[in-house]
C-alpha cells in the first residue's frame, strides 16, 4: 500500500465513523467531494511501534478505523505538540499524532481539522486548552477525560466527548493506552494546544 492509498483508506473509514455519529458529522462538516491532497513526508516516532497493539484494543464498528491507522504506520507523518521541558522524555516516547484533515493537509480543509493521536498506558495528558471547539472520539483503548467542575468521564471505543473553545481539559491514560480522533472547528485550526499555566502554544 502506498502513502496516498493509506491516507485515503483512513479518510474513508473516518467518513464511516461520522456516518455512525450524526452529531459528529454535523460538527466536522466534511464536504462530499474529494478534498485536495498534499502528500506528507513520513515521520516516524517511537510510539509508532505501539500502534498495532493499541489498535487491537478497538472493538465493533469503529475497529476498521483503528486497523486502517495501524496499516498506515510506515507512511504517517507523526507530530508532537510539546517539548521535553514541558512533559518529560517518557511522555514524548509514548505519544504522537498526525493530521488527516487540516488547512495544511494531507487532506486540505479550512473548515475543520481532524487529527488522530496515540498515548501510551500510564500517561496523563496534563491540563491544556485551545481556541477551536473539539470533539474527542475514542478509536481504541480508552481514558478518563477531566473537565473543570465536572466529574471525570471514562471513555471507551466509540465514545465521544465535547470540549468548548478555550476550556481547560486533561486526559488520564493510567489504566489503558488511547487512540483517539480529535476533531476541531472554529478559529485557530493550525494552532497548537497550550498547557495550562504556560505561555507557549
Amino acid at each position: 500500500m502506498d502513502a496516498k492509498t493509506a491516507y485515503r483508506t483512513i479518510l474513508s473509514e473516518t467518513r464511516k465513523v461520522l456516518a455512525q455519529l450524526p452529531h459528529l458529522a454535523e460538527f466536522a462538516d466534511l464536504p462530499e467531494e474529494d478534498l485536495p491532497f498534499l502528500l506528507p513526508e513520513a515521520r516516524p516516532l517511537p510510539v509508532c511501534e505501539e500502534i498495532p497493539a493499541i489498535a487491537d484494543l478497538s472493538v465493533g464498528w469503529i475497529r476498521p478505523l483503528a486497523d486502517a491507522v495501524a496499516r498506515a504506520v510506515p507512511h504517517l507523518r507523526m507530530e508532537q505538540t510539546y517539548q521535553r521541558s514541558e512533559v518529560g522524555g517518557d511522555y514524548l516516547r509514548q505519544y504522537g499524532w498526525f493530521n488527516l484533515v487540516s488547512p495544511n493537509g494531507p487532506f486540505v480543509s479550512h473548515e475543520t481539522r481532524i487529527a488522530i493521536g496515540v498515548w501510551g498506558r500510564g500517561l496523563v495528558y496534563p491540563e491544556h486548552f485551545h481556541e477551536p471547539e473539539e470533539i474527542y472520539v475514542v478509536i481504541a483503548g480508552g481514558g478518563v477525560l477531566q473537565l473543570p467542575d465536572c466529574p471525570p468521564v471514562r471513555l471507551r471505543p466509540g465514545h465521544t466527548a465535547e470540549v468548548a473553545s478555550n476550556q481547560t481539559h486533561a486526559f488520564d491514560m493510567t489504566d489503558s493506552p488511547l487512540m483517539a480522533m480529535v476533531v476541531w472547528k472554529g478559529q485557530g485550526l493550525s494552532d497548537r494546544a497550550t498547557l495550562a499555566g504556560s505561555a507557549t502554544a
